[in-house]
């Protein structure tokens, strides 16, 4: 999927109709994308050549944990970051996210 893709869903899932974060969401995901994979957890994925985010359930859900904490959605930012934090932990360590060595 790509990022444009990715704050679509974010924003579906943080109930945001409006635009107006379009790029901060846009931005949110990059970061939290890059900081899973530095975590060990696969994100990403191939697609003609470009690397782009798995269009996956539990990818977008760790995606959508990081963006709630980063922009303190209804005022639990803490809650929402430590639950990314250990859903990013249980998926590099599941065979099936972990990121290749590199």
């Amino acid at each position: 999927m790509t990022t444009a893709e990715v704050v679509v869903y974010v924003k579906n899932a943080m109930r945001i109709s409006h635009t107006s974060l379009d790029s901060t969401l846009s931005a949110d995901v990059d970061a939290g994308a890059l900081d899973a994979f530095e975590r060990g957890v696969s994100v990403f994925t191939e697609v003609n050549d470009a690397r782009v985010i798995r269009d996956d359930k539990l990818v977008l859900q760790l995606l959508v944990l990081y963006c709630q904490g980063k922009e303190d959605y209804n005022g639990k930012g803490d809650m929402y970051r430590r639950d990314y934090d250990n859903l990013c932990n249980s998926m590099s360590l599941y065979k099936g996210y972990k990121a290749d060595a590199r």
